[in-house]
């Protein structure tokens, strides 16, 4: 049996195993796999889209969009998840079908925000739509999120709002927001999150608990956001001294050179 056969026949036997050794397969597996996304064993379509995922291109994408409208909540809930790893201008009709039509309001959330990451402002107008046509308040605070990514100045501001809420909890969850946006001319308004010395989130709890606080969340968010390396390591995560969150500050408050 060839080769791509073999991978094939594999994922119809839902042999796990096979997932590391597709992801340099050659196209007969991606057409196959993506047959495979479309069959009537439900753990057959489930491992056809995680291989699927480690190939990518355009059958994959094709695969993951079909997934969107399977009976299975988990089988729509894989397409959508790695929509978020592929996707391509192509891709916006069938998503906007899917942001109007699907009945299930996860997808039409992570939809809203696939749109806004594959960057074409020319969404604008049927977020906008949508954003008037829905009571939901998740899918409404998605679809505001994907329109300050695309550049809509309201929807921006909003985020930013959200950084001078008092509460830990909501600081983190808009410094994740604020990085979903990714317009680095707003980092300047993350400095007063510099001076926030609360224990925002533990990431390592053993053997020795390492609890970052809200000021090295944003100093991490920084370095993502603002596209200019910071003079300090940030790779690891850490609790970052006084001295270098006062380097944080001054680089992003100091205009570009």
């Amino acid at each position: 049996m060839p080769p791509a056969e073999q991978l094939i026949a594999r994922v119809r036997r839902k042999d796990w195993t096979v997932v590391p050794d597709v992801k340099h397969a050659t196209e007969p597996v991606a057409s196959g796999l993506a047959h495979l996304a479309a069959a009537e064993d439900r753990r057959v379509r489930e491992l056809a889209l995680v291989c699927l995922d480690e190939i990518g291109g355009a059958e994959a994408r094709a695969a993951f969009l079909r997934a969107l409208n399977d009976p299975v909540e988990n089988i729509r809930d894989r397409g959508v998840g790695f929509l978020h790893h592929h996707h391509a201008a192509a891709d916006l009709p069938a998503l906007y079908r899917a942001l109007a039509d699907s009945p299930d309001l996860f997808v039409r959330e992570q939809v809203a925000l696939i749109i806004g990451e594959i960057g074409d402002a020319g969404a604008i107008p049927e977020l906008r739509r949508q954003l008037a046509a829905t009571t939901s308040a998740g899918l409404i605070g998605h679809l505001q999120l994907a329109l300050a990514r695309l550049g809509d100045r309201d929807s921006q501001e909003r985020v930013v709002q959200r950084l001078e809420r008092p509460s830990v909890l909501d600081r983190k969850e808009a410094l994740q927001d604020f990085e979903y946006m990714s317009q680095p001319a707003y980092v300047p308004r993350l400095a007063p999150l510099l001076d926030d010395r609360r224990d925002a989130d533990v990431v390592v709890p053993e053997p020795v608990p390492l609890v970052l606080r809200v000021c090295d969340l944003t100093v991490h968010t920084i370095e993502r956001v603002a596209r200019r390396p910071l003079p300090f390591g940030t790779d690891a995560p850490r609790q970052f001294s006084d001295n270098e969150l006062a380097t944080a500050r001054d680089r992003i408050q100091r205009p570009r050179a």
